[in-house]
């Protein structure tokens, strides 16, 4: 087994190379007018942090029922809510709170990060 290092010329990386000079040699200055233009357009609009809590939590939310709905681990959340209404503690209940808390968390900071 051969320890050197065989240098290999890319052709393709050569041309991007050439082009690129070339461009630069063509360039025009336009005194401004670009800079210009770009800050004229309008700025991208934010979502409010509400919105950007409430899209990811609806649309997981909606997912998660669906999902759970029509797998056999569905009777899970269908317990659940009947130990919610009937207001019995079980282990069913506690583990749906845990799964509905984590992801209101994560939506939470979802909305929160700077991103």
């Amino acid at each position: 087994m051969n320890n050197h290092l065989s240098l290999l010329r890319d052709k393709v990386d050569e041309v991007l190379k050439a082009d690129a000079l070339e461009q630069r040699m063509l360039h025009i200055d336009d005194d401004g007018f670009t800079l210009r233009v770009m800050d004229a357009l309008l700025q991208k609009k934010r979502l409010s942090a509400a919105m950007r809590f409430a899209i990811p939590f609806g649309c997981t939310l909606i997912a998660s029922i669906v999902a759970l709905a029509f797998t056999p681990v569905g009777s899970f959340i269908f317990d659940a809510y009947m130990d919610l209404v009937t207001e019995t503690v079980t282990p069913t209940l506690i583990g749906m709170a845990v799964v509905f808390f984590t992801l209101y968390a994560v939506s939470i900071g979802g909305a929160l990060s700077e991103d």
